[in-house]
């Protein structure tokens, strides 16, 4: 749609002349609008009540799931999406440059929604160095020695919710209300000035079970620490 104010026509012009589109406020606004699913692992449903926060602006979900935001600039955004008994998430929609007729575009977006509903305790151990094959490796585990630090982060980067950073040798990491999305392991090593890291991720599947074992082997030479997820 132009605004009266953006077109200008030359009085007495004749049909041969140009007609010139001119934005005469200089405030050429845009929104950002779209749907908010809950994700349940079957048919996505509308999810009312969500929190929509764009450059300091905020919108909340209808019925249906809808919001909009405007008064936005042509520019790239951080969108969170809140709501309490879900994961945080955060991402980005681009606005484009204005159109031929001097109007920003409309970004449409969607995005789904985890509820929290999952505890998790992710035991790990490191295993002696010296174990052999042939030798009873459940009575040959040790604590971690200090010799390595366990991360837990979400597989997809959107996800806002605090995760404890680095734990420290005790053993286990304990998280509770988390939604029911894929984690990944990290393992970091520091040989001499150097940190070894090696990753492994953990599945829907595996987060499911409430209580994952991990086995960690601290290796000697300058390689990452092998890494395995025990049955």
């Amino acid at each position: 749609m132009i605004s009266a104010a953006a077109m200008i026509f030359a009085v007495g012009c004749s049909d041969e002349d140009p007609i010139y589109n001119v934005n005469l406020s200089n405030d050429i606004k845009a929104k950002v609008d779209g749907y908010v699913f809950k994700g349940t692992g079957a048919v996505d449903s509308a999810l009312k009540d969500v929190t929509v926060t764009i450059s300091g602006k905020t919108a909340k979900t209808n019925a249906i799931g809808y919001f909009a935001i405007e008064g936005l600039a042509p520019g790239e955004y951080i969108v969170k999406y809140e709501k309490e008994g879900y994961s945080t998430i955060m991402n980005t929609a681009s606005i484009a440059a204005t159109d031929y007729y001097g109007d920003a575009k409309q970004t449409f977006t969607t995005q789904v929604l985890y509820p929290k509903v999952l505890n998790l305790v992710v035991q790990y151990r490191q295993i002696d160095p010296d174990w052999v094959i042939g030798d009873d490796a459940e009575d040959r585990w040790i604590s971690p020695a200090g010799a390595f630090n366990v991360e837990i982060e979400y597989t997809n980067d959107e996800y806002f919710d605090d995760i404890p950073d680095m734990v420290a040798s005790g053993g286990a990491i304990t998280l509770s209300n988390i939604p029911e999305l894929g984690l990944k392991l990290n393992v970091d090593q520091l040989i001499g000035d150097v940190k070894y890291t090696s990753s492994i991720e953990l599945t829907q599947a595996d987060v499911k079970k409430g209580t994952i074992k991990v086995e960690v082997k601290v290796q000697e030479d300058y390689e990452a620490p092998f890494i395995d997820i025990l049955d």
